[in-house]
């Protein structure tokens, strides 16, 4: 399984039973509010389904992503793959998955995924500017 998938799917293990700590603390509170509220984050959860979850957050990272963003196989592959970047459908959907997207397991996943793309982008900016030199060196040589 993809790590991005592995963490998102460990994130909501986690999740659920935080989110049943909070539905037991506002039953005792009677705070109808605040559990109806739970109420939808527990059924978001649920009905959560993952792998497009994940995919849709790795692709709006690499969408903030500028190096990435600009490349021209990024933006190919965005036509070929024609992945929609919607937003949550609810607001619980939208809290559920802002807080699973925030745990470290995605979390400490993420920049491994994004620097690797970076990484490369780097290199051959790095290699470029190598050869400019070169050439600008080489050229004042033969004056």
């Amino acid at each position: 399984r993809p790590q991005p998938l592995a963490s998102t799917q460990n994130s909501a293990r986690v999740r659920a039973p935080e989110l049943g700590k909070r539905e037991q603390r506002a039953k005792k509170e009677k705070d109808e509010k605040l559990l109806e509220r739970i109420g939808e984050e527990i059924g978001a959860l649920k009905a959560l389904e993952y792998a497009p979850t994940a995919t849709n957050y790795i692709f709006k990272q690499m969408l903030k992503t500028k190096s990435i963003a600009e490349s021209a196989g990024f933006n190919e592959f965005k036509q070929t793959k024609n992945i929609c970047v919607s937003g949550p459908r609810s607001t619980a959907e939208a809290n559920v998955t802002a807080r699973m997207f925030k745990s470290k397991p995605v979390q400490g996943v993420m920049p491994g995924i994004m620097d690797e793309g970076d990484e490369k982008e780097k290199k051959r900016e790095n290699a470029k500017a190598r050869l400019d030199e070169e050439a600008r060196a080489g050229g004042r040589g033969l004056r």
